[in-house]
Order: structure tokens, then C-alpha cells, then sequence
């Protein structure tokens, strides 16, 4: 099996259709299920629209997609979401699904699906939100010499802390010296040290507030 998650949790890195291309040659080549993560396709900026796996020719034979209403709907905690693909494998995911338990609260399926079958226009609106917090905190971060991408997607921001912190390190001083909460790379796996996320979901007078209280912070450093 190959995980894939574009746009990714928590760099916030895309890809574009031909990485997908590679990835379902690669699948048929060697046998394997992709499965890809696609929680953030419907969160991005500036006019980029994340691809589908299923868009390649050949992609149902070998892979599975995911999406999560948490993400795309603002439907976090309802624990609702999509999965589409390969018809071998969906059967399976809903053998196992029907031993595990016996299906959602009857209103928050009807709920996710006038979320999916309605007008979709106010997702264009939410995004602007997202994308006007993403660059207050990148241009507060750029404005402290940090090396920040500018991300096309998802709801986060991933950058790189000074040199002589740890990422649990710098978080947490954050946390006791400017009251602020950002999540240690080190959480998403070894590979993770050296950086720390922030999320875009906080309101946007919060992400003011919370990228001064950084600046302020870090210039006294």
C-alpha cells in the first residue's frame, strides 16, 4: 500500500496531476493499493485547484481517495467523510466498516449530503478567509527574515525555527513566553525537527494578534 497526502498535512505542499501519473504507474508496476489522503483539495489559494488521483487514466484499478466534510465544509467533529475508487477495495473498507460499528446519526448524514449537493459558490468565499489569514502570517513571518513558503493549500503553515531550538523546545517557550500554541514538527515524525506548523483556523483578529505577539517575541531574542 502507498499513503499519499496532497495537499499535505502539515507542510502544505501540493503536487500537480502528473506526480499523480507517476504514482498510479507505479501502483500497476508493483501491485500495490494507493491511497491518497485528499482532506485539503477544496482549501487553496490564489487559483490553484488541487487534482485528483482518479483523474489518471487507469487510477481505479489501483487506487482509493479519501476526503473529510471536517475539512472541506467546516464540519470538524461530525466525523463524515468520502471514500471512491477501486471497487475491490471499497467493498472491503465496507465489510469492515459494517463489523465496526453500525453507521452515523441519521441528521449528520442528511446534513453531509445537503453539504455536498448544494450550491458550492460560498466555498470560493471561506477560502479568501483562509488565504487572507495565510498572508498575515507569512508576511509577519517573512518580515523576521524567516524562509516561509507561501503554500497554495490546506490550512496550514510550515516553517523552519532558528538554529540551537528543538522544535518541542521552541513551542513550548512560545507557549509560556507569548501565550501562543503552534504544534512541534517533531509530532508528525522525526523528520518533523527543526520546524513548527500554524493552523489558519483561528479567526482573523486571533491571527493578528498572534503573529504581533511573535514578531514581538522574536525580536527580543
Amino acid at each position: 500500500t502507498i499513503w499519499l497526502n496532497y495537499p499535505n498535512n502539515p507542510t502544505g505542499a501540493t503536487v500537480d496531476l502528473d506526480f499523480f501519473s507517476q504514482a498510479v504507474a507505479f501502483a500497476h508496476k508493483h501491485n500495490l493499493l494507493l491511497c491518497h489522503d485528499a482532506a485539503y483539495t477544496q482549501v487553496s489559494y490564489n487559483g490553484y485547484k488541487a487534482p485528483s488521483v482518479l483523474q489518471v487514466p487507469g487510477a481505479l484499478e489501483v487506487a482509493v481517495e479519501f476526503n473529510s466534510l471536517s475539512k472541506s465544509h467546516n464540519m470538524a467533529g461530525w466525523r463524515t467523510g468520502v471514500a471512491a475508487g477501486n471497487p475491490a477495495a471499497i467493498k472491503s473498507m465496507l465489510t469492515y466498516k459494517t463489523n465496526v460499528d453500525s453507521g452515523h446519526f441519521l441528521p449528520i448524514l442528511e446534513a453531509a449530503t445537503a453539504a455536498l449537493t448544494s450550491d458550492q459558490d460560498w466555498l470560493d468565499d471561506r477560502n479568501k478567509i483562509y488565504q487572507q489569514r495565510r498572508d498575515i502570517i507569512v508576511d509577519g513571518l517573512k518580515s523576521l527574515g524567516i524562509a516561509v513558503q507561501n503554500p497554495l493549500a490546506s490550512l496550514y503553515i510550515w516553517f523552519p525555527i532558528p538554529e540551537g531550538w528543538t522544535s518541542e523546545n521552541f513551542a513550548s517557550t512560545l507557549l509560556e513566553e507569548a501565550y501562543l500554541s503552534l504544534t512541534p514538527g517533531t509530532i508528525f515524525g522525526t523528520k518533523g525537527e527543526g520546524y513548527v506548523r500554524i493552523s489558519l483556523v483561528a479567526s482573523t483578529d486571533i491571527i493578528r494578534q498572534a503573529v504581533e505577539r511573535l514578531v514581538n517575541w522574536w525580536q527580543l531574542k
